[in-house]
């Protein structure tokens, strides 16, 4: 007798990008942002090429000044990858947030907009810090 097994799509470990900004990895995603293996790869990659395609946007203006793209390991590139893993982070929050009338579920929600904020902040920090626009550091200087 044959089963059907429902089994996770095999999806490549690499999101390319557009020459310029580096590929992205869902094994990299996981490792930085704490991934605990209950969303599949299959949509970590949908959500990483969405928050992809929405910084490079954001970015267009760096790459177009810029005449080469950011080396290997350097502060640009980290930030780069903040940018993308937190907004994809963000994403994938939103999408599996429990939906609870209880009290306790209003509570959990309340948590999970806090940590959705949280990633949103820290991906336009990252974006504004490569744009030259990191007004925040001029704040903790006062």
């Amino acid at each position: 007798m044959s089963q059907l097994i429902n089994s996770p799509e095999e999806v490549n470990d690499s999101v390319e990008n557009n020459g310029f900004w580096p590929a992205l990895s869902i094994a990299q995603f996981k490792a930085s942002t704490r991934n605990d293996g209950t969303v599949e790869d299959s949509v970590i990659a949908f959500q990483l090429k969405g928050a992809r395609l929405k910084v490079n946007e954001l970015l267009r203006s760096y790459q177009t000044n810029e005449a080469t793209p950011p080396e290997e390991g350097d502060d640009i590139e980290h930030l780069y990858f903040e940018a993308v893993y937190e907004n994809t982070k963000a994403h994938l929050l939103e999408m599996y947030r429990d939906v609870d009338t209880r009290d306790k579920g209003h509570d959990r929600a309340d948590r999970m907009t806090e940590r959705v904020d949280n990633c949103y902040r820290n991906a336009t920090v990252a974006i504004n810090t490569i744009l030259g626009n990191s007004s925040r550091f001029k704040v903790h200087e006062l």
